[in-house]
């Protein structure tokens, strides 16, 4: 898994906030180091 922020674009994550499963599939939320935005990563299953 490669992370990104939605909102600023940086590639270092503070923390995972969170994981779950909805709609979409499972996923994995995680806390930006720079703007501290949430971001959604989901599990790609091949």
């Amino acid at each position: 898994m490669r992370f990104q922020c939605e909102e600023c674009g940086c590639y270092e994550y503070l923390d995972k906030e969170g994981s779950g499963k909805d709609e979409i599939g499972e996923f994995e939320d995680y806390s930006c180091v720079e703007c501290d935005h949430i971001t959604r990563i989901y599990d790609k299953k091949e």
